[in-house]
């Protein structure tokens, strides 16, 4: 195989990024993208939805872990779901709400709301 068709057969590995440096190996230059989100995240007063488009193998994953790891390094707590990876369960919130069980379970489990909040996340999800 030439060398011109391994360069296109074979992509590289995406960064790994870290809470210390987020967009370490980042060579889309994404890092005022990313930091331009957290600022707008920042002065939410409401919970958002935020879609990010891009074609299939655009660097919408990798994105998403450096501005997770940003987000990591200023004290934010994210949860990451993975919908193709948790693809095998016939109603996807249970997956879903797993996740946030854990991210509760690390985060909070000694905190009295935290506890009534999760208390009433399980029980609406219940009578879904």
């Amino acid at each position: 195989m030439s060398e011109e068709v391994k360069k296109h057969v074979f992509k590289p590995s995406p960064p790994i990024p870290s809470d210390s440096n987020p967009y370490h190996g980042d060579e889309l230059d994404r890092k005022d993208s990313g930091e331009n989100l957290i600022k707008f995240i920042s002065t939410l007063d409401t919970p958002a939805v935020m879609a990010l488009v891009s074609d299939w193998g655009g660097g919408k994953t990798t994105f998403l872990n450096m501005l997770e790891a940003d987000l990591h390094s200023k004290n934010y707590n994210t949860l990451s779901y993975n919908a193709w990876e948790n693809d095998y369960q016939d109603d996807p919130f249970v997956t879903l709400l797993g996740e946030i069980g854990s991210l509760r379970n690390q985060k909070s489990s000694n905190s009295k709301l935290a506890n009534k909040n999760w208390g009433n996340v399980k029980n609406s999800a219940i009578s879904i």
